[in-house]
């Protein structure tokens, strides 16, 4: 399979284009999907996918629990039909292949105690933006438990990420308290604007022009949305830039 273009979840952007992409794991949660850990920021492979996956708190407890619940029996690792619970998984970018050639074969790669684990990818930019604009003020008496169910709601693996932790006082002011309280800002942006998790559309092969549609149609969109702006105007830039490289001289 040759190259081929992603695009983001939430602003339609090409993924080719972006200087960084956010891997988001989801749960199947009945007609519909939700997140169930931190996000994953890497660049966009090609293939649909992350790589150069940029250590975090977030991407260590994710590995942790795949282990984990790989070990307990929880986790079902399935690929054309075919239970591989016996390879050794040792980084995180070869679950996150796993996922996305589920996704791409119609299968479901991962199963957490039977529900289908799945992804989507953000512009890095974009989430990054949405996860810094409404930091959640807490007190410290406020348990992690309550902010990871206001973060995922009902998913069951993101008890599973956050572990024996859950019943430890939260603290906002720390990188693993930043990032929940970015995901609930999340949350509650896309509530607003009424556009739910899923995993990918089919990826494509776009050219610039068609890109620089995207990007027009995502300022159209979210023309209010000044938080957005930048991101949206610099990857408007890059596709000019190209778009210039791509003439004859």
């Amino acid at each position: 399979m040759g190259f081929f273009d992603r695009r983001c979840a939430i602003t339609g952007l090409n993924l080719r284009c972006s200087r960084d992409v956010a891997f988001v794991l989801l749960e199947k949660a009945g007609d519909g999907w939700l997140p169930c850990a931190l996000p994953i920021f890497g660049a966009y492979n090609g293939y649909g996918n992350v790589e150069s996956i940029v250590p975090d708190v977030g991407g260590a407890l994710l590995l942790l629990a795949l282990t984990r619940c790989r070990t307990a029996g929880s986790l079902d690792l399935k690929f054309d039909g075919r239970n591989e619970t016996a390879e050794p998984i040792t980084a995180l970018e070869h679950y996150c292949e796993l996922v996305e050639r589920g996704h791409v074969d119609d299968t479901d790669a991962l199963l957490f105690e039977g529900r289908a684990l799945a992804h989507c990818l953000v512009d890095g930019g974009v989430l990054a933006a949405l996860m810094a604009s409404a930091p959640m003020e807490t007190g410290v008496e406020t348990k992690l438990t309550d902010v990871v169910a206001q973060a995922f709601g009902s998913a069951g693996f993101a008890v599973e990420v956050f572990g024996a932790a859950l019943d430890v006082p939260f603290r906002s002011r720390c990188r693993l308290g930043e990032a929940l309280c970015g995901v609930i800002a999340v949350k509650r942006w896309l509530r607003e604007h009424d556009i739910e998790w899923a995993p990918p559309a089919v990826g494509g092969q776009y050219s610039t022009r068609e890109s620089l549609t995207f990007v027009d149609a995502a300022l159209e969109r979210f023309a209010d949305e000044p938080i957005l702006e930048d991101v949206l105007r610099a990857r408007q830039i890059d596709l000019w830039d190209e778009e210039d490289d791509d003439k004859p001289d």
